[in-house]
């Protein structure tokens, strides 16, 4: 991996600036199925951020991370359960047989739930907003 760094930081910078494509760095990656040595280096750049990520999970001493990995999951895991609220038809499975049916249905139930989730931002805004116009001692009065 040391040997290839220089070349690893071009590809990283080609990239980010979109002077090559994703697809054409995945095929400079291999040949015949086989990990260039470039891909190689990558391969094993890869698994020193999966190394550390799971040293992180497992760390007896501080949780911080766990938590907020946990926290993180919590929030996805609402959202799915709302799309699957939203989506209540045939128990919440799509059942479109070909697939461009199936994408028609997931990008709707994904502008439905954006719809809802956008909505009740906007809600709860405005409710915080005009929660704290009205001194304590007039809250009977209407703002």
């Amino acid at each position: 991996m040391i040997t290839h760094w220089p070349d690893m930081l071009r590809v990283a910078g080609s990239l980010a600036t979109g002077q090559v494509r994703a697809y054409d760095l995945l095929r400079m990656f291999g040949r015949e199925g086989r990990p260039t040595p470039l891909g190689t280096a990558f391969a094993e750049y890869g698994r020193i951020a999966k190394t550390l990520h799971l040293l992180r999970v497992v760390d007896p001493v501080d949780d911080t991370y766990r938590r907020r990995m946990n926290r993180q999951l919590t929030v996805q895991e609402s959202r799915h359960k709302l799309a699957r609220d939203i989506c209540h038809g045939k128990r919440g499975q799509i059942m479109q047989a070909y697939r461009t049916g199936q994408e028609d249905q997931l990008g709707t139930l994904g502008l439905v739930l954006n719809a809802a989730v956008l909505g009740t931002s906007r809600y709860l805004d405005t409710a915080s907003s005009s929660y704290g116009r009205c001194p304590p001692k007039h809250a009977s009065t209407t703002c």
